[in-house]
């Protein structure tokens, strides 16, 4: 679809509003369920924001417009839509009350740590069912671009407390970008512990098998940075008092202990950094405990360089 047919963000809303202040000058009514009400509209609000509506309202052959009874509401044409009545209400509504961009903080969320947020999106962001439904009546209606980057910043917004639906979504309508940042939620648990109607949401093999690869190459290398990483290497800040030998045999059993318990989501940094026990094991000693953090602020560095969601593999794993 491409730019010039649409307006800007900017536009869309003060259009919108513009509009919702003038009298109707249409109603859309369901062929599906003819006993509901007709829904009143402005013409020009289904234009601007659906290219199906724009042809049907230009081109009066391929719509039926009627002349209502008169006894109804200042006689207005009738639109007849083959939609169910429920999902014509809230296209209408987005069309002629397009929502606002959700917040900043909403769409560039990053994991913390890298596992489904119980807590949904602020207030402000349109709730997950509407999203769906509306996505999937995007395409049926042709809905301009600028419309379908707002549905779409809503979609990603929703990626931390939905990310499997998210990604699934996603992957389906080609959105890339918002189904690599899904997948940074995606990370644990492991893919086996999914159950199969879960596994049934993503649309195609290759779609479960990025999020396989994602899991399995993350915990691979964490693994890798964690077990190659040393305390003191070269005995570069090596205890004045103590030497390196006492610190590194508590490094290599906390080492031990951490490589059985992570998984692709783990920040094995923080796994790592010492406690009042480690302290105790280190004696108090405040040049052991240096050498200690040091070699933590390493491993998050190493860590932190690690893919964390699909985009970031390497480009021979995406094609």
């Amino acid at each position: 679809m491409s730019a010039p047919r649409d307006q800007s963000q900017d536009d869309i809303g003060i259009d919108a509003q513009a509009k919702a202040d003038r009298p109707f000058d249409i109603l859309v009514k369901s062929t599906q369920n003819p006993g509901r009400e007709a829904i009143p509209a402005h013409s020009e609000c289904l234009a601007k924001g659906s290219h199906v509506f724009r042809s049907m309202l230009e081109l009066g052959s391929s719509v039926s417009l009627n002349e209502m009874s008169s006894g109804s509401e200042n006689q207005l044409p009738i639109v007849e839509i083959d939609e169910r009545h429920e999902i014509l209400v809230l296209l209408v509504k987005l069309l002629e009350s397009p929502p606002q961009l959700p917040p900043a903080t909403a769409t560039s969320f990053l994991p913390s740590s890298a596992v489904p947020s119980n807590s949904d999106p602020p207030g402000s962001v349109l709730p997950w069912p509407l999203v769906t439904t509306l996505l999937d009546a995007a395409d049926k209606f042709d809905l301009t671009d600028n419309i379908l980057a707002l549905l779409h910043a809503h979609l990603r917004s929703h990626a931390s407390s939905h990310p499997l639906p998210v990604y699934a979504l996603a992957s389906r309508l080609g959105l890339s970008s918002i189904g690599s940042h899904a997948s940074s939620f995606l990370l644990h648990p492991p893919m086996h512990q999914y159950s199969v109607s879960e596994i049934k949401l993503l649309p195609s093999a290759t779609s479960y098998h990025l999020l396989l690869i994602l899991q399995n190459r993350r915990l691979e290398s964490l693994k890798e940075i964690l077990g190659n990483e040393m305390l003191f290497p070269h005995d570069y800040g090596a205890c004045s008092k103590h030497g390196t030998a006492s610190a590194k045999s508590v490094w290599e059993a906390r080492k031990a202990l951490v490589l059985t318990h992570i998984d692709a989501s783990s920040s094995i940094a923080d796994m790592m950094s010492y406690d009042e026990e480690t302290k105790q094991q280190l004696k108090n000693c405040a040049e052991c405990c240096l050498g200690w953090e040091r070699a933590v602020e390493m491993i998050r560095y190493k860590a932190g360089k690690v893919a964390r969601e699909i985009s970031q593999l390497p480009k021979s794993t995406l094609e």
